[in-house]
C-alpha cells in the first residue's frame, strides 16, 4: 500500500520504507492507500492497531517508553469490518408535487441518500418546527415525505446526520411547497332517506348536509354493509344482514347526525299470535280481535282469508278485526296473514255470530 501521510503525538515519529520509528511516548498514525485490488489487505503486526476503510488505511501505533522500531508488513488478506468511506456526494436536487394537503406524499430527488455516510433525520415543510412529517428513504436517490397537519407553505428543508455526529441541512431547490390545510368538518345532518324499509342489501339513499369525510353509517346502531359518499349532501348505504331497525346515523370527524324517522328492517318472516282464537258475538256485542304478539320480523301488511259477517271490518295495516255483527253466521274459521319481504306468518280464529 502507498503511504500518504503521518500524524503523531509521539516525538520523533518517522517512517523509513516499512519501518516506523519514534523516540518518545505517544501515538504514531500512518495514513495509506490500498492497492487497486480491493481484496488485498496488509497484514499488520499484533502490536499495531489498524482501521480499514474502503479507500484508505489508518495505522495507529502506541510508542512504548523509550521509543523503538515497529515493522509494518504486507501480504495476506484480512477481514474488513469498518464503515466504508463515502464514495458519493450528498445532494438534494428537486421535489414534487409542489402543492398539497395533509396526507400528500412528496417525492424528493437527490444523490447519496444511502451511500454518502449520512442518515435522514427530518424533513420540514414550511414553518413546521415541531411535528416532523412521516419520511422514509426509498433508495439512494429518493426520499418520500408525507405532509402532516403542522406543515405550512414554504421551502422544504432536510436535515441529515453523519456517522461522526455532524449534521448537514439542505433546502430543496424548486421553490416553495404550497400547503392547503385540511377542511375542518361540520357535523352531518339528515333531512330524509328512501326507501324507509328493506332487506339485507337494500340500497338506501340518504340526503342531508356535511357528508364529506363520513367514516361511519349505521341503521339502528348497526353498521351498514357498505356506503358511498356521492357528494356532501348524498350518501348511498347498503343494509347489512341482521341489521336492527331504527334511526339512520351518519358520523364524521365533527360528530354524528341522526334521522328523525326510523328505517324498518326485514330479516325474518313474521310469527304472530292473536288476542282471541274463538269469538261468539251478537248484534249488541262488539268484536275486537288484534295481533297480540310477533316473535318474527315486522309485518309490512296484513291480509284476511275469509269473508266477515256484515258489521265487522278488517284493518290491513294492523291485522285487527272490529265492529258489531249485523247478521247471523254459523261458526267459521278465519286466517290472518302477516306479510313482509321475507315471508308470511299466519294465525287463525273462529267466529260465531247471532242476530
Amino acid at each position: 500500500f502507498k503511504i500518504t501521510s503521518i500524524d503523531s503525538t509521539a516525538a520523533g515519529c518517522t517512517l523509513n520504507g516499512n519501518k516506523l520509528s519514534a523516540t518518545g511516548v505517544g501515538i504514531c498514525s500512518v495514513y495509506a492507500v490500498k492497492p487497486a485490488d480491493v481484496n488485498y489487505y496488509p497484514e499488520i503486526s499484533p502490536v499495531i492497531s489498524i482501521k480499514f476503510d474502503t479507500f484508505s488505511v489508518r495505522v495507529t501505533i502506541t510508542v512504548p517508553l523509550g521509543g523503538g522500531n515497529m515493522i509494518i508488513t504486507g501480504g495476506a488478506p484480512v477481514l474488513d469490518t469498518s464503515t466504508p468511506v463515502p464514495t458519493e456526494t450528498l445532494t438534494v436536487i428537486s421535489f414534487s408535487p409542489t402543492s398539497g394537503s395533509p396526507g400528500t406524499v412528496i417525492t424528493i430527488i437527490g444523490t447519496g441518500f444511502v451511500s454518502a455516510g449520512y442518515s435522514l433525520q427530518s424533513v420540514r415543510i414550511g414553518r413546521n418546527l415541531t411535528n416532523v412529517p412521516i419520511k422514509s428513504v426509498s433508495n439512494n436517490t429518493t426520499i418520500l415525505a408525507t405532509v402532516d397537519t403542522a406543515s405550512s407553505s414554504g421551502r422544504i428543508t432536510l436535515t441529515f446526520v453523519a456517522t461522526n455526529g455532524g449534521t448537514q441541512e439542505f433546502v430543496a431547490p424548486g421553490g416553495v411547497f404550497s400547503f392547503t390545510p385540511a377542511v375542518v368538518a361540520s357535523q352531518p345532518t339528515i333531512s330524509s332517506f328512501t326507501p324507509t324499509s328493506g332487506v339485507a342489501g337494500t340500497a338506501i339513499t340518504i340526503t342531508g348536509t356535511n357528508f364529506t369525510g363520513t367514516t361511519r353509517v349505521t341503521i339502528g346502531g348497526s353498521p351498514v354493509d357498505t356506503f358511498t359518499i356521492n357528494s356532501s349532501t348524498s350518501i348511498t348505504a347498503y343494509m347489512a344482514v341482521g341489521s336492527a331497525a331504527g334511526t339512520i346515523a351518519v358520523t364524521n370527524a365533527a360528530g354524528t347526525g341522526a334521522s328523525s324517522g326510523s328505517f324498518t328492517t326485514y330479516n325474518t318472516a313474521p310469527n304472530i299470535t292473536l288476542s282471541s282464537s274463538s269469538v261468539t258475538a251478537d248484534s249488541v256485542t262488539a268484536v275486537s280481535i288484534t295481533v297480540a304478539s310477533n316473535s318474527g320480523g315486522p309485518a309490512a301488511s296484513y291480509n284476511l282469508l275469509g269473508t266477515l259477517p256484515l258489521g265487522l271490518t278488517f284493518n290491513s295495516s294492523t291485522g285487527a278485526i272490529s265492529g258489531t255483527p249485523q247478521e247471523a253466521r254459523a261458526t267459521s274459521t278465519y286466517t290472518v296473514e302477516a306479510i313482509n319481504p321475507m315471508g308470511t306468518g299466519t294465525a287463525t280464529f273462529t267466529l260465531t255470530t247471532t242476530y
